[in-house]
Parts: C-alpha cells; sequence; structure tokens
C-alpha cells in the first residue's frame, strides 16, 4: 500500500496534543524532528486505516533501523576477528536493510518494504534454527514472528506467512541432528507456543477490524445527527427570520390600524358632543343615555387600541426607556389619585391615599411606564369594586420603598392569581361575565415593571378585595 503523504490530515489520533506521547515529544522538540527526518507530514491523519498504517510505518522504521544499528556493530565485530565468511554474510544483510530504511524514507512504499523486511527476517530465523538456535534463546524470537507479520499484513495474507513459517520450522526440527536429542515435550511445547501466539495475533488483529467496523457505523450515525441537526438549525434560522419578519408586519400593521381607527373615533366623539351641544334641550327623554353610551364605548375602543399597542411595542422590544430619579408621590401618585376621584365618586367610592415618608427618597424609573402601569392599576381597582374604597398607601419597607394599591371589591380566587398577569387572562368568561376587558391590562403592567425592574405582586380573596403591591429592590435611590 503506497501512502501519499497529503493523506495524513483529519482529526485526533494516539498522536493528539492531549496524548502522553504527544506531549512529551512536543515538550523536548523531537516529534517535529522525527516527522521532518522521515518526511512523514505533520498533519494530523484522518480515519482508521490511515492512522493504522502510520503506525505500521513508524514501526517498520524503527526495527529496520534498529537492525541497521546491530547488523552494522556485527559487521565491525566480524571485520574486527577477521571472520570473512560472516562479514559478508553480516554486510549483504546490513546493505539490504539500509537499502530498505532509504527506500522507505524515499517512496514511502508500505508493502514492499514490509516483504523485504519479513523475507530477510524468516531467512535470518530459519538460518537461526538451522544452526541449532533453537535450543538457546534464539527460539524466543520466532514465537513474535506471527504476532509481527498479522500485524503488518492483516488476517489473511499474515496467517499463510505464519503457516508457511510455522511448517518451515516443524521441518527444521525434525531434520536437523542438532534437535534430534530434544526432548519430545520441549518440542511439543514450542509449537503449541507458535500456534497459540498466532492464534492470539489472529484474534487481536479480528478485535481490530471489528472495532473499526464499529467506529465507523458509531461515526456514520453520528455525522447522520449533525447533518439532521444542520438541516434543523437552518430551518430554525428560517423560521426565526421569518418571525421577525412577521413581528415587524404585526408592529407596522397595528400602527397602521390604530391610526385607521383612531381617527374615525375622534371624528365621531367630536360631532356627537357637537351634536349633544347643539340639541341639548331638544333631546327625547329616552335618548338622553345614548350621547353617554357613545363617548363611554369609543374611549374603551380607544383603550383597548393603545394596550394592544403598548403591549406590541414592549414585547418587541421596540420601546426606549428614560430612567430618571422621580418623586413617586407628587410626580406620580397624587396626580393620577386625582384624575380618577372623579370616577370613584361617581360610582360612590371613596378613594384615598397615604403617605409615610417624612423624608421621601426619589426612585430611578421611566415615569412614562410607571405612570401607565400605576394608573391601570388604580382604573382596575375602581372598575371591579362596587362598594367601599380604594386605598393607596406609599411606604418604606425593609430595604425599599414599597406602593400598595387596595380595594374592598370582588377579588379573585387563589387558583386564577397565578394566571393574572398573563395575556387575556379573565377570571369569567362568554357573555355572562359581568365586567368587560381585553385581558391585556395586567399583562401589560406586568411589562411594565419588569423593564423598571420593580417587583410586583398580589394577594386577593373572592369577594373581599384585591391587594397589589410594588416593590423597587435594587433601583438607584436618590435622596
Amino acid at each position: 500500500m503506497i501512502i501519499d503523504r497529503p493523506n495524513f490530515i483529519g482529526t485526533e489520533n494516539f498522536f493528539s496534543e492531549d496524548g502522553i506521547i504527544d506531549s512529551f515529544a512536543n515538550s523536548m522538540n523531537l516529534k517535529k524532528n522525527i516527522y521532518k527526518f522521515l518526511r512523514i507530514p505533520e498533519k494530523r491523519v484522518g480515519n482508521y486505516n490511515q492512522i493504522l498504517t502510520l503506525s505500521k510505518l513508524l514501526l517498520l522504521y524503527a526495527m529496520i533501523f534498529a537492525a541497521s544499528l546491530f547488523l552494522l556493530i556485527f559487521f565491525i565485530l566480524a571485520l574486527f576477528y577477521r571472520s570473512p565468511q560472516f562479514s559478508i554474510a553480516v554486510g549483504i544483510a546490513l546493505f539490504i536493510s539500509v537499502s530498505t530504511f532509504i527506500y522507505l524514507r524515499q517512496t514511502m512504499n508500505y508493502n514492499i518494504a514490509s516483504w523485504i523486511f519479513v523475507i530477510a527476517l524468516s531467512i535470518h530465523l530459519q538460518y537461526l534454527l538451522y544452526s541449532g538456535g533453537l535450543m538457546g534463546n534464539g527460539y524466543l524470537w520466532t514465537l513474535l514472528y506471527p504476532l509481527g507479520t498479522l500485524f503488518f499484513f492483516g488476517i489473511r495474507k499474515g496467517i499463510a506467512i505464519s503457516l508457511v513459517f510455522f511448517i518451515l520450522t516443524v521441518i527444521s526440527v525434525y531434520t536437523i541432528s542438532d534437535y534430534s536429542d530434544a526432548a519430545f515435550i520441549f518440542k511439543i511445547r514450542y509449537f503449541s507456543m507458535y500456534l497459540i501466539i498466532m492464534i492470539f495475533s489472529f484474534s487481536y488483529e479480528y478485535s481490530k477490524i471489528f472495532l473499526n467496523k464499529k467506529l465507523l457505523e458509531t461515526n456514520w450515525h453520528l455525522q447522520f445527527h449533525i447533518n439532521e441537526l444542520e438541516k434543523k438549525d437552518k430551518e430554525l434560522t428560517k423560521a426565526i427570520d421569518e418571525a421577525k419578519t412577521a413581528e415587524k408586519l404585526k408592529s407596522e400593521f397595528l400602527a397602521q390600524m390604530s391610526h385607521e381607527i383612531r381617527t374615525p373615533i375622534n371624528t365621531i366623539l367630536n360631532y356627537t358632543s357637537l351634536i349633544q351641544g347643539e340639541f341639548e334641550e331638544k333631546i327625547p327623554e329616552e335618548m338622553e343615555g345614548c350621547f353617554e353610551s357613545i363617548n363611554s364605548a369609543s374611549k374603551r375602543l380607544i383603550r383597548t387600541i393603545d394596550l394592544i399597542l403598548n403591549l406590541s411595542s414592549v414585547e418587541s422590544g421596540a420601546f426606549s426607556l428614560n430612567m430618571e430619579p422621580t418623586k413617586l408621590s407628587t410626580e406620580i401618585i397624587s396626580p393620577v389619585v386625582d384624575e380618577f376621584k372623579p370616577h370613584a365618586t361617581e360610582k360612590g367610592l371613596e378613594i384615598k391615599w397615604e403617605n409615610s415618608f417624612t423624608d421621601e427618597p426619589r426612585v430611578k424609573i421611566d415615569r412614562y411606564t410607571f405612570t401607565q402601569a400605576f394608573s391601570n392599576l388604580v382604573h382596575n381597582a375602581i372598575k371591579y369594586t362596587e362598594k367601599g374604597k380604594i386605598i393607596i398607601r406609599y411606604f418604606g419597607g425593609d430595604k425599599a420603598p414599597v406602593l400598595e394599591i387596595s380595594d374592598t371589591g370582588i377579588g379573585m380566587s387563589e387558583e386564577f392569581i397565578p394566571k393574572l398577569f398573563s395575556k387575556f387572562s379573565q377570571e369569567s368568561h362568554g357573555y355572562s361575565r359581568k365586567h368587560e376587558g381585553s385581558g391585556l391590562g395586567l399583562a401589560l403592567v406586568k411589562k411594565y415593571c419588569e423593564i423598571n425592574n420593580v417587583d410586583i405582586s398580589v394577594t386577593s380573596k373572592t369577594g373581599e378585595g384585591t391587594t397589589f403591591r410594588i416593590i423597587f429592590p435594587g433601583i438607584e435611590q436618590v435622596v
């Protein structure tokens, strides 16, 4: 197998920057020099086969280099002891080893280099057997033969080469006279160990193939899920863009509809007031309430439009705040109470407020939004109270000012309170409900409190009234 150098690209492997070997090599600046010497690109390998082939290349480099080094030492010793035959044999082996190393470094032709090395090793081991080396420690090297061949050539070629070498070894043991005195048990033990190592090598290589297959399957499924996630991400991005476009269209539509509805309503109110003033003394008794009904219905419609527009503006983030130090009692509470007193008196209700501060602090809020929120709470207190009173208290809490709006109205059930600040939520529904409304007022109050960084809570009981409490935590207080 010829490996093209540019193919060494991809992801992490056993040479990863987080690995122990890589960390040590980088710290010693060894890996860069080794790769440069062996002419191997420093880019990462990308898949199992490339990782395995690179590891075989590096091992082959190391084995050939070590063999060349030892052969060089033996060649020098042979010359020193003046052994011509041994010098020639070792010299030929050294030439083959060095030539293989240079060829591998130049071409990176893994297959040819492996065949040269294995054939040379086979000849050497068979020579070792032929010369009686099996009776010493030489047999240990032959036991490693199947492990190396299966590692370098894979299962099929490795098993075939190992079996051929095994058959040659059996022939050598039973035909060479040096082994005639060897015990039968020794021969059986040696052959058994060889076959066991061959079986172990087979199992090891098969496990690698099996695990690689599973890894590829897992990688395929992972890539499939990544593609699905990328597809969903694109769909979500598209949906977000469409939602933004729809939000913009909604805001434009509401602004246009506000203009289209406000203009005719104001025209109706103006002409109704003009007609009422012109024909006040001539209006029949049964029609006296008609003008008041027209005026009330028009104001109610305008209020609903204002709630929708304001809520849409806050939710779209198009609302600009002007946070400034404010004295609530004189700049917000008193004007709003004075505005609603006539309406409360008309219903026979008492409305009053209590300021417990002697040296009132100023709180930093957006005056417009907080005034709208407070006005809405007072309006609801009057709307849902048939008799009794509305009390507004402003006092100092444990750490910050507290504003309370209490009434003696119809109240609400404990089950409904968690839904109170949701849009379009009302405890009574259908045509039978007594109090009309869009269910947007308190949702807008909640939004206004949030953008002013104030907390709002409510306590209520059916038939006994409601109390809204506004607390100003975290607000910059200016005395």
